[in-house]
Order: C-alpha cells, then sequence, then structure tokens
C-alpha cells in the first residue's frame, strides 16, 4: 500500500550533522531500544464439513459448519540496555526513565463454531453465517498459578442479499450486515500482567552538567506506567464491530465492467486504560504559549494554549485500569469505485477510493499510538487534547492504475501507478515549567477527523510509477524467464515523513523521509 521510504539519518549543518530529527525539532527524546524474547507453545485443532443440497427449480444451498478449539501459551521477556533511558530536550539533561524488566507468562484456551448458508434462488442470492465461541485466559505466575482471568462469551452473525438483473450485461446489487467479536484476550492480559514492562520517570539533576548519569543524580519520581502498575476491570466485555456494506457491479460490452463498493464499521467496546491513581481535580489548566506553525514568535500566527499542571503531591501514584472507556468508540466509513477490462491481449483495473476512520486513541503521531488496534491511554487531561481525529492509517484518498499486456515477440508490459493521500498527524507543542516535566500536546488534530472546523494536519501526498517489461523463452529442456523492473519511474521524491514538534529553528514540517529514488532491477529464471 505504501511506498518504500529513504531515511536520512544526518545533514550537514552549522551544528556538525546532529541527528537529523533533533536538528529539525530541536528536541533530544526517544525510548531506549528494547530487546524481546518470546516463546509460543500453541495447540490446535480443526474440523469442517460442507455440502451442496438442491432445492425447488433451482434454488440450491451449500451449507457448511466447523468448529477449532485452541490451546496457547506465551512467554514474553523485554529489557533494555541496563534498564535505562536518558531524555534530553534542546540538547540540554531533562529526565530518566528506568525500566523493570519484562517477564510474563499469559494462557488461554478457546473453542469457536461457524455455520453458514449459501442460497441460490436464481437472480437472488442469500448468505448467512453465524459464529459462537467462548475464551478462557490468565495471566500466570512463576509457579504456574493464574494471577487474574478473563472469561468472554462471544457471538457475531452476518446477513447479506444479491441480486442480479439482466443476463448478457448484467447488473448486480448486494448488501450485507455483520457483527464481530474481537479476540484480543492476550492483549488485554498482557496489558495488566504484574511481570509485565513497567517504567518509573524521574527528573534528572545533572549536577555536574556533563550529561552523564552517574546514580546521586536521581531527582524526584514523576510518573509510573506500564503493566504493573495496571489491573483489570472486573466488569471488562469484549469489543465488537457491526459493518454494512453495500455494493453495485455494472458489465459492458468489451468485458467491461463498473463497481461502486461503500461501507462504514463502528467500533464498540474498545479496550483502554484509564489512570484512576490521579484524580482530574488534581490538574490546574495553565495557559502556554504556541508560537505556531512556523515555530517562531512574532509572525502573526501565535496564540496561547491550554494545558494542565499536576499537583505536586500527586506525582508516581499513577494506577491503571483496563476497562471499556465511554470515549473509546471509533468508525471508519468509505468507498471505492473499480473500471475494469479483462481481455485476452490485456488486463487492467483503475480504482478511486475515499476513505476516513475516526477515534480517540492515544497520544502520539505512530502507528503504536494513533490507531484503535493500539490501547487507547487516557492518562491526563493533556493526553486528551485534540485525541479525537484521523488514525494512522487513514490516507483518506487513493487512486490506483494496474494491468498486463501482452506485446509482440512474446513479450509482456505490467504496470502499477499509485497516488495516496498524506497521512494524518498533529503539531506537538513542548511544553515545560510544569511540575511534572517536560510534555508535549497535540496543539491540532491529527487530520481531518470527523470533518468538523479545525487545524488537522496530513503529511504531503505522495504518487508512484512501476513497470515490468518480461518475456519468456521455451527452451528445450525448461523455460527460461526474463524481466526487467524500473521502479519509481518519474524519480519522484514526495515526502513521507514529516517533522511534528513545534521548533524554534523555524523548520516545522520538513521531510524526515522520502520516496526511493528510481531504480532498476534485472531478473532471470529457469524451470523445468
Amino acid at each position: 500500500l505504501f511506498p518504500s521510504s529513504v531515511d536520512i539519518p544526518f545533514v550537514p549543518s552549522a551544528e556538525g550533522g546532529k541527528p537529523l530529527v533533533a536538528l529539525l525539532n530541536n528536541v533530544f527524546t526517544g525510548a531506549a531500544p528494547l530487546a524481546t524474547v518470546s516463546l509460543d507453545h500453541r495447540f490446535e485443532g480443526q474440523a469442517a464439513f460442507s455440502t451442496v443440497l438442491r432445492g425447488p427449480g433451482r434454488s440450491a444451498h451449500r451449507l457448511a459448519i466447523g468448529g477449532d478449539a485452541e490451546w496457547f501459551r506465551v512467554r514474553e521477556r523485554a529489557s533494555a540496555f541496563e534498564n535505562i533511558n536518558l531524555r534530553f530536550f534542546r540538547g540540554l539533561p531533562d529526565s530518566i526513565q528506568m525500566f523493570d524488566p519484562a517477564d510474563a507468562r499469559v494462557g488461554n484456551s478457546s473453542l469457536h463454531f461457524h455455520a453458514a448458508d449459501q442460497i441460490n434462488l436464481g437472480p437472488l442470492s442469500l448468505d448467512l453465517s453465524a459464529q459462537g465461541g467462548r475464551t478462557r485466559g490468565g495471566n500466570l505466575g512463576v509457579t504456574g498459578g493464574k494471577l487474574s482471568r478473563l472469561r468472554w462469551n462471544s457471538a457475531g452473525v452476518h446477513a447479506g442479499a444479491g441480486y442480479r438483473i439482466g443476463h448478457r450485461y448484467p447488473t448486480v446489487l448486494r448488501a450485507s450486515v455483520a457483527q464481530r467479536a474481537h479476540e484480543s484476550v492476550i492483549r488485554a492480559l498482557e496489558a495488566v500482567h504484574p511481570g509485565g514492562l513497567g517504567i518509573s520517570t524521574y527528573s534528572w539533576n545533572d549536577l555536574n552538567q556533563d550529561r552523564n548519569f552517574q546514580s546521586g543524580e536521581l531527582g524526584a519520581l514523576l510518573k509510573v506506567e506500564g503493566a504493573p502498575f495496571s489491573r483489570l476491570d472486573t466488569g471488562l466485555k469484549q469489543p465488537f464491530t457491526r459493518e454494512v456494506h453495500l455494493e453495485a457491479v455494472q458489465a459492458f460490452p468489451g468485458k467491461l465492467s463498473f463497481s461502486l463498493h461503500g461501507y462504514r464499521r463502528v467500533e464498540h467496546r474498545l479496550l483502554g486504560l484509564l489512570n484512576t491513581g490521579v484524580p482530574s481535580n488534581a490538574f490546574a489548566a495553565v495557559s502556554v504559549f504556541d508560537p505556531g506553525d512556523d515555530g517562531a514568535s512574532q509572525t502573526g500566527n501565535e496564540t496561547l494554549r491550554i494545558a494542565y499542571n499536576q499537583d505536586p503531591a500527586t506525582l508516581g501514584r499513577d494506577t491503571y485500569l483496563l476497562t471499556n472507556p465511554p470515549d473509546a468508540g471509533a468508525f471508519a466509513e468509505g468507498y471505492e469505485i473499480r473500471i475494469r477490462q479483462n481481455t485476452s491481449r490485456l488486463q487492467w483495473e483503475l480504482a478511486f477510493t475515499r476513505y476516513r476512520a475516526v477515534a480517540h486513541t492515544a497520544f502520539g503521531n505512530g502507528p503504536l499510538e494513533n490507531d484503535w488496534a493500539a490501547l487507547a491511554l487516557f492518562n491526563d487531561p493533556n493526553q486528551s487534547i485534540n485525541a479525537y481525529g484521523s488514525t494512522y492509517f487513514d490516507r483518506g484518498l487513493g487512486a490506483r492504475f494496474w494491468g498486463t499486456c501482452r506485446l509482440p515477440w512474446g513479450m509482456q508490459l505490467g504496470w502499477i501507478g499509485v497516488f495516496l493521500d498524506g497521512a494524518p498527524y498533529g503539531r506537538i507543542l513542548p511544553v515545560t515549567g510544569l511540575s511534572q516535566g517536560l510534555i508535549g500536546i497535540l496543539a491540532t488534530r491529527r487530520g481531518p477527523g470527523d470533518g468538523s472546523t479545525g487545524e488537522g494536519k496530513r503529511t504531503a501526498h505522495n504518487a508512484t510509477m512501476d513497470l515490468r517489461l518480461s518475456r519468456d523463452f521455451q527452451l528445450r529442456h525448461g523455460r527460461l524467464v526474463t524481466s526487467i523492473d524500473v521502479f519509481n519511474m518519474a524519480n519522484s521524491a514526495f515526502a513521507l515523513r514529516e517533522a511534528d514538534v513545534t521548533s524554534p529553528t523555524h523548520l516545522w514540517r520538513i521531510p524526515l523521509g522520502y520516496q526511493s529514488p528510481r531504480s532498476i532491477q534485472l531478473g532471470a529464471g529457469y524451470s523445468w
């Protein structure tokens, strides 16, 4: 879906080639790299049966039933180098994160059944199915005892109908509705395992100003987070999805077809972590200065924004409840238009897609934060600022044109062209001077969101065209296939990532990653 990219880690500068992200944003930060080891044991059995039954006239039933059972155990260990992470801001020591190495064991067993009936009644077709299951899971201690448990019973249904009008150049209409449960037991249990990864953040008093941490420089505890500080809501409910699909397909002469497909999907009971250890009345609203998109003052786009200062008496008292927050709902909707032709010498398809996905997600612009598949974190009022918006994978607008064509002399040409709208993100404003230390708030909403007014951001769009020319040679003993591929034929250099932190160096939205340049690949294969 996405073009490959080239990241530029260093850039010539008067500052001697500092890392690009730090140079552009004037911010030194980032988590220590984690070394993770996972050991999984899984046993699974499946059984299925299907048959076709003829009914009155030309009607037919295609029946299918089946089930599967699974037993699963996973042990995951994680640690960082020396289990410490030093954080800098504008080149100066800021804070220290201490890691509690993770050693978590989780197990679950599940049993699922399904039944489906595809009914053909001439021009009318029906598709009915149902699913059900039960899942039992728990966090395991060192001795094997269960520390916390989850028991979910799930059910899902699907109902679809299609109708064909005409025969030579038919029109086909389809519609379906469905509800299905999410299989998220392991993810939920790992988020609250006492042996999971924990992080404690302290202020850093760099007494000798050497930017190296010594044990006597550990300051006050500012925050704790992670699985050891989290617990499970006894009434936690299983997430589920409801969706509607509509489709129309029209055939034309020349083996040409047109289709329009639309859908809407709504997520319910998504999982999230609520910080129950620090109450909302522990935060007081304060005004902070925002220099605007250009990062410079006195240029006409400055404003004051609201951030929230935490009561020092509550620092480090964070405890989290894994629950179904009422604000964690999400939805996605869109439509796609396709025009396709499939002949003996030419096959091609042109597709145009409009899409949006909107959710209240965790702070940040990466896929592990700004996506409803990740656990939403409702930590404090600062992380709720502009948190409702487009998710990481919402490209908004996309188009693609691909095809293959047989040429003279046994040659074949293939191509694929793609246009993608920019990825949504919000501008991050660093806020200093708060009792909880340096934080970032989203000064703008990520992407257009649900279409309401605001300052939603997207990165620049990108486009690419790839070609392949190939030919087969039939030899006496086997076949030789040769090919030449040209990637990014136009040698485009659209940005794929952009700086998102408000910077006083006036380099807001400078690209941090580009499309790969034009490249050529030669290939040969021999089969016999």
